[in-house]
């Protein structure tokens, strides 16, 4: 869980850039591996933001993380290697985007 001027900076890019947001958490390939965003989340909006903003529910949020569930097998054949460098890769622009909030570098290279 991020601490809250962190939270506070996400929430406001959120507010600020939806559209990339909207990009980020509706590509089909991010909502197909990790089944949507993940973390704690409060019961009201946070003060000062519209509780009908149309991210509300992520603007909740007290963190953010995906998870891709995997086959237990998976994780004993070569191919587990693979299937993490795809997963990381599909989750570059959401990464991306929270480093972006905190005024933060993201330095991967495909």
């Amino acid at each position: 869980m991020p601490p809250n001027p962190v939270l506070e900076k996400i929430r406001n890019t959120i507010v600020e850039n939806p559209n990339a947001w909207k990009r980020i958490i509706s590509n089909p390939t991010f909502k197909k591996r990790f089944d949507g965003i993940q973390g704690d989340t409060l019961k009201r909006p946070p003060r000062g933001f519209d509780k009908e903003h149309p991210f509300i529910e992520d603007l909740k949020r007290k963190s953010f993380f995906v998870v891709q569930h995997v086959d237990q097998g998976l994780a004993l054949t070569p191919q587990f290697i693979q299937e993490v460098d795809r997963a990381f890769k599909t989750a570059g622009p959401f990464m991306k985007y929270l480093l972006f909030s905190m005024g933060l570098p993201f330095d991967r290279e495909d």
